[in-house]
Formats: C-alpha cells, sequence, structure tokens
C-alpha cells in the first residue's frame, strides 16, 4: 500500500528504517499427516527483511503549485525448508515510490498529476534436501526462478468548478 498526500504551503519530511533480523525471527512448528509423517519441517526456516521509508512535500509556488514525494525500499531474504525434497532460498527487491504534484490553476481549476511505481522482484534458488541425522540439509544448486510483478501508473486529473452545481472532472 502507498498512502499519497497532498502538499501543503509547510515543508514536511520525514522517514523511517524497519529491520528484522533472521536472529529474532521465529518459525512456525513443523507440521505432520494423522499418520506422523513430517511434512513441512518448519523449524529451520529463517529469514530477514528491512524496510527504508522517506517522504517530503510541500509548496514549490506557495498557494499554487504543490509536490509530495515517497521512496519506500524493502528488501527481504528467506530460507525454507519444506520436507519434501526441495529447499528454497529466496531474496526479493521492492523498490515504491510516489509523486504527487496539484497546481491550483486558480480558485476554480485544479490539475492534478500522480506517478507510482510497486515493482517487485524476487528471485528463488533451489536446492534438493536430504536428511542427515533428523535434520533437512541443503545438497547441491538445482536452479533458479525468477519472478516480477508490479508496475508503474501515471494519472493526470483534471477539476474545473464550473457553476456551484457542475463540476468537471
Amino acid at each position: 500500500n502507498q498512502i499519497s498526500r497532498r502538499g501543503t504551503n509547510d515543508f514536511h519530511a520525514g522517514g523511517s528504517f524497519y529491520w528484522s533480523p533472521a536472529e529474532l525471527s521465529s518459525t512456525y512448528p513443523d507440521q505432520y499427516d494423522n499418520f506422523g509423517n513430517l511434512n513441512n519441517l518448519n523449524k529451520q526456516d529463517n529469514g530477514w527483511n528491512y524496510t527504508l521509508n522517506a517522504w517530503a512535500g510541500g509548496a514549490l509556488i506557495q498557494d499554487t503549485l504543490f509536490a509530495y514525494g515517497l521512496v519506500s525500499w524493502t528488501q527481504t531474504s528467506s530460507t525454507t525448508y519444506s520436507g519434501g525434497g526441495n529447499n528454497t532460498v529466496t531474496t526479493s527487491d521492492q523498490p515504491k515510490w510516489l509523486l504527487k504534484l496539484d497546481w491550483n490553476i486558480n480558485e476554480n481549476n485544479l490539475l492534478e498529476f500522480t506517478a507510482i511505481s510497486d515493482k517487485r522482484d524476487y528471485e528463488s534458488a533451489l536446492y534438493p534436501e536430504y536428511t542427515v541425522d533428523g535434520e533437512q540439509v541443503q545438497g547441491p544448486y538445482g536452479g533458479t526462478s525468477y519472478s516480477n510483478f508490479g508496475g508503474e501508473a501515471y494519472i493526470l486529473k483534471y477539476t474545473g468548478y464550473l457553476t456551484d452545481n457542475f463540476t468537471l472532472s
């Protein structure tokens, strides 16, 4: 999700950083079928992620032209053991950005421009699994799969307040 704001005559900016290290993460319990056979070996799963955010907004021309921008970068890495023969190491890069410009042409006409990107790239390395002394062990490299999601959107919107009862948008 991305939340947009309108710029104001006052300039405001901010940022945040969130980090979840693998050492502080918990895992789901192992899953077994009704006969006691292991379906999912979760106790060896691990992963980490971080998100860095920065935003700023304010007037480019007081009372007339306003801007708001947001940049967010998330990176993740996870290792999963299925218990069913495959081990997966997945990394992802998730850069997002948003730009919003509001131009009050005059008191009855407004032009808005919004640009958004939420592209996400995933890379998963696959490894066969082996059981050694009751623990799943990662085997030799078996290949990589790549996935891309998201995209960019550009929106231009005009609003004209033509009369007290008629608005064109």
